[in-house]
């Protein structure tokens, strides 16, 4: 077996394999063949799939296996603690940006599918302030997923015949410009092709999701909402949306999540669920206030949720949560089949 170990002494970009969908193709190792590799935690596994010896190995390594770790002992792992206050893709993203001195882009691979509220989050990740133009999501098929907002212009190279999809994300936009031409845009998910090589994009007011693809995505606004993870962040992103601010808050509930809205006009909002699952608690259509939460390991109390702080993988102490808002509009994703059964154990000797 022949591995792909890096030997460049210099780099200017990073590549962070997370524990997503493992999918690679020809498009993702071209983007990523000059990157600096981090494996974060679980991200390992995708790195192991493809043959790819990581730089370093960063995480509370509860992902990935002490048989998967120990098939890498020359490369260097930094174990964090598991109560820590950031992410272990947040203490990734500090610890390049300490080692590369001329760092231009992070790109996260594997960072979409696998988990409904890992996807969102990761997304909420990008549109903080300190990422939007660093960090970027690479797709499975090579697609580029990042975030515009006012403070800077993005400009996206080798763009020519290819196609951007634009999503207003944590609440309206005004003044979207395509290279200086303002681009009126009345319905969202919305579609641009580009007969440029080199396209700059910038937004007056807001942020806005862009998608590059090869291709154009097609449009199933008149689906039935059976789930996520299709496969596309498009058609999912527009799944959620309907789901999100249809008339009647429909819940997406299937055999994997349930996935619901929490406003301030339904009062306390419970739900029954089994000590140990995890729930994330996401911001993702604007800041939400006054955030109370009872049953999760890590209440929440009168707290603020935006793309800086939310919640994710909570974990239920008992059988039934509660969760209420006093404004905006809190997103809420269970997942049915993961259990922390190291949290059980935990909360069962707490009770005895």
């Amino acid at each position: 077996m022949v591995s792909f170990i890096h030997t460049q002494p210099l780099f200017t970009d990073a590549a962070l394999f997370l524990n997503g969908k493992k999918q690679m193709t020809p498009e993702v190792l071209e983007r990523i063949q000059d990157c600096y590799i981090v494996a974060v935690d679980g991200g390992l596994k995708g790195c192991a799939q493809y043959l790819l010896v990581p730089d370093l190995i960063i995480g509370d390594l509860d992902s990935a296996s002490k048989e998967l770790l120990a098939k890498y002992p020359q490369v260097e792992k930094i174990q964090l603690d598991r109560t820590k206050d950031i992410t272990d893709t947040e203490a990734a993203k500090v610890e390049v940006e300490r080692r590369i001195e001329n760092l231009r882009y992070i790109y996260l691979v594997n960072a979409l599918g696998r988990r409904v509220d890992h996807t969102l989050s990761n997304i909420l990740y990008v549109a903080r302030e300190e990422c939007r133009n660093k960090v970027r999501i690479l797709g499975h098929q090579g697609e580029l997923l990042f975030i515009v907002g006012p403070e800077r212009n993005q400009v996206i190279e080798n763009a020519q015949g290819k196609w951007l999809t634009f999503l207003p994300i944590f609440g309206d936009i005004e003044g979207l410009e395509i290279n200086q031409n303002e681009i009126q845009i009345t319905d969202f998910p919305t579609q641009w092709q580009s007969r440029d090589e080199n396209v700059n994009i910038s937004v007056r007011k807001g942020l806005i999701l862009c998608l590059l693809t090869g291709q154009q995505e097609e449009r199933e606004s008149q689906k039935m909402i059976h789930g996520m993870n299709s496969g596309s962040v498009v058609e999912d992103f527009q799944r959620l949306a309907m789901c999100c601010h249809s008339s009647n808050k429909l819940w997406i509930d299937n055999e994997k999540e349930l996935i619901f809205g929490v406003t301030a006009e339904q009062g306390k909002v419970k739900f029954s669920v089994q000590k140990g699952m995890t729930i994330s608690l996401l911001p993702f259509f604007g800041s939400v206030e006054g955030v109370q939460t009872i049953g999760l390991y890590w209440p929440l109390n009168e707290a603020t949720l935006d793309q800086n702080f939310f919640s994710i993988s909570n974990i239920a102490t008992a059988d039934e949560v509660t969760v209420s808002v006093k404004k905006g509009f809190l997103l809420c994703v269970l997942n049915k089949t993961l259990i922390d059964e190291d949290m059980v154990e935990k909360l069962n000797e707490i009770s005895l």
